[in-house]
């Protein structure tokens, strides 16, 4: 049995944040806001794509939920890294 969750995935998908993107602005990129889309339909969450970059591999993968403060999302990601 193998230990790794590799998946093959054409190059020019794979994208990622940097940390320091993340940590920057006292978490603001966590923050809950309500977006109208072009169709009249409400969603949550922050355009992220802009953010990312291509990458050839990814250090650590972040789960989160919207409910969960965006400051305590920070402060957890300053202690998980030592920032």
């Amino acid at each position: 049995v193998s230990d790794s969750l590799e998946t093959p995935l054409d190059p020019e998908l794979l994208r990622a944040v940097p940390l320091q993107v993340c940590l920057q602005g006292v978490g603001k990129h966590w923050k809950r806001t309500l977006r109208r889309s072009t169709n009249g339909e409400s969603s949550f969450g922050v355009s992220t794509y802009g953010m990312s970059r291509k990458t050839d591999r990814i250090d650590y993968f972040f789960s989160h939920d919207w409910d969960t403060s965006r400051m305590l999302k920070w402060l957890s990601l300053l202690v998980m890294f030592n920032a």
